[in-house]
């Protein structure tokens, strides 16, 4: 779990007590890993043991505590991360919707390996709405359920001024345990518009409803998503764009898309059984996907790490993709919408990448002319002389004088 919810907790205790207090704490929970980081996944069991033991200490129930954690931890996140915060969303129900991209976002950027909860919106209505929430790792200790109530309520009265909310937690699925299902009701649905351009632009649900008329054919998604995917119902790969060929020289239509792609996140679905399509439909309207792929004529397994680029010869380097699934109804399919995960112009070139492999608008191509640029030491750089060039081109078409 995210060590930021630890720092809060400990915020918490030192409104009371002193720092030498807080190290009691630690000893006493059994926590053995120094002072708690920012920016370091924690097992979220470890966040449980700290607040039963906190709990014993202020003198208040652990759930009354693990609520007052949510709603601090808002609070740290609205004065270090407002600009995040007012892109999120503009209304409660759509920054919880987006809270699984955001996880995404920052799993690539920073923590490769974090295991983030996951977090979806049903049943939305003008003044309520339901939260399922499912923690990053399955939980081997106690729920932290009462968690996400703070936090929900915290986000709706610090960022959305909702003066009132109301959370029921029902009753999870009988056959999983980490399901947690909020029903979530509050008073004024119209102060969760801040940050509308203008009255006049339509929200989200209206876009929905217009009458949309115009889309592209299959050669021209070639051109504008050569790394898509097509799918059918059994999960079978029927359409790639030309791009995954570069990979994948030797895939054949049919073949199973868990023959040649692992699913590294969401973690909730699976692509390798075909009977999971309708969970990656639902997957996919929340999270981005994120597919690990190997060339065919590798004889060596992916690597178990997210952002292993280890070179391991020209045909078995490891290829990331990040993109959307888009089901399709007309034809029964989902499209995977996808660009390499790629961080520097050499990182392309060891993946036998070129320009052209990439759509026109594809900003990846900027990120790593820019990333690559900024990495030259412009200090270092030594104009050479007349002479430099004379010798290095004998012949050359002019010269300097």
């Amino acid at each position: 779990m995210y060590g930021l919810l630890f720092l809060t907790l400990k915020q918490i205790v030192l409104r009371k007590y002193s720092e030498e207090r807080w190290k009691e704490l630690l000893q006493k929970s059994g926590w053995t890993k120094g002072d708690p980081v920012e920016d370091v996944d924690y097992d979220e069991r470890l966040l449980f043991d700290l607040v039963m033991t906190a709990a014993e200490l202020l003198s208040t129930e652990p759930e009354a505590l693990l609520e007052s954690v949510g709603h601090y931890f808002v609070i740290h996140l609205q004065s270090k991360y407002d600009k995040v915060l007012n892109i999120a969303g503009d209304s409660l129900p759509e920054l919880l919707s987006n809270v699984n991209s955001m996880h995404g976002h920052i799993k690539m950027a920073y923590f490769r390996k974090l295991a983030p909860p996951n977090i979806s919106v049903s049943d939305v209505k003008d003044n309520s709405m339901v939260v399922h929430y499912y923690p990053g790792k399955a939980s081997r200790g106690g729920s932290l359920a009462p968690l996400m109530i703070g936090i929900i309520k915290a986000l709706a009265e610090l960022q959305f001024k909702i003066a009132s909310v109301s959370i029921t937690q029902q009753d999870s699925p009988a056959d999983d345990n980490n399901h947690h299902i909020f029903s979530v009701k509050w008073a004024n649905p119209k102060s969760q518009q801040p940050n509308s351009f203008s009255d006049d632009s339509p929200n989200i649900e209206e876009a929905h409803s217009l009458n949309l008329s115009f889309g592209i054919n299959a050669r021209q998604l070639h051109t504008i998503c050569p790394f898509h995917i097509v799918v059918d119902r059994k999960l079978k790969i029927v359409q790639v764009g030309r791009s995954i060929l570069r990979f994948l020289p030797r895939l054949k239509i049919g073949a199973p898309l868990g023959q040649f792609f692992s699913l590294l996140s969401p973690e909730t679905v699976s692509i390798t059984d075909g009977s999971q399509f309708e969970e990656v439909v639902n997957a996919s309207r929340t999270d981005p996907f994120i597919l690990q792929l190997v060339r065919l004529d590798s004889h060596q397994p992916p690597s178990p790490q997210l952002g292993d680029e280890t070179p391991r010869g020209p045909s078995s380097r490891i290829v990331h993709l990040r993109g959307q699934f888009i089901y399709e109804q007309n034809k029964d399919v989902l499209i995977y919408f996808a660009s390499p995960m790629l961080e520097t112009l050499d990182h392309s070139h060891k993946l036998a990448l070129n320009l052209s492999d990439f759509a026109t608008h594809d900003p990846i191509k900027d990120l790593m002319f820019t990333k690559q640029f900024n990495q030259i030491d412009t200090t270092k750089i030594v104009l050479q002389s007349p002479d430099f060039f004379a010798k290095t081109s004998p012949r050359p078409l002019f010269r300097l004088h």
